[in-house]
């Protein structure tokens, strides 16, 4: 048998021709058919797998996109300062106040281990894995990664330090009120006990 294909001539012969002399017509359109078919399949199996990545794997991208670890620890750090800050309003007397600060730190410490990016990431990625679809976090990511994506994101820690702010306001302004309301409990249960 000659090669595959003759180059000079331009005629093709060799095994190629003798093959198809082995086979009816009808046994090469099933061949042809057969490798048409897996052909279809392999490639729609590995174009799928390429087109929908896990979505662990795209929640993940998500948060380091939308730089989610920063704002956690920027949430952190701000709680770390209220706590600081209502420690220096209780006005303790000096004795108090470094045995107060101690407590604290052991506190924040505790509390620091509890929110660390590195403790709540693998919650955070399945949370997201949970409520969206990867074709939702696919759409997500993707419209992170635009430019009114980029510019929201940027602005995403401005707007949360204000809508805390607001919370903080909020909290202070009902705090009379509810003082107030623990006063007569108080009041009231210490009452029944005297007429006991």
């Amino acid at each position: 048998m000659t090669a595959l294909f003759t180059t000079g001539s331009g005629v093709a012969e060799g095994r190629f021709v003798a093959l198809t002399q082995l086979l009816s017509p009808k046994e090469i359109r099933m061949r042809h058919i057969v490798i048409l078919a897996l052909s279809v399949f392999f490639y729609t199996t590995t174009a799928g797998a390429q087109a929908q990545p896990e979505p662990r794997a795209l929640a993940a991208e998500l948060l380091t996109i939308n730089n989610v670890q920063q704002n956690v620890e920027r949430v952190f750090a701000q709680v770390k300062q209220i706590q600081i800050q209502q420690l220096e309003s209780l006005e303790l007397p000096p004795e108090r106040a470094e045995e107060a600060e101690q407590l604290q730190e052991k506190l924040l410490a505790v509390l620091g281990e509890e929110l660390s990016w590195e403790s709540m990431k693998e919650e955070y990625i399945a949370a997201y894995t949970e409520v969206f679809t990867p074709e939702e976090l696919q759409a997500l990511l993707d419209f992170s990664r635009s430019e009114a994506g980029r510019g929201i994101n940027a602005k995403m820690p401005r707007l949360m330090e204000k809508t805390m702010q607001i919370g903080q306001r909020r909290a202070q302004q009902a705090l009379p009120r509810m003082q107030e309301i623990l006063n007569d409990f108080f009041a009231d249960e210490s009452a029944d006990q005297d007429q006991r």
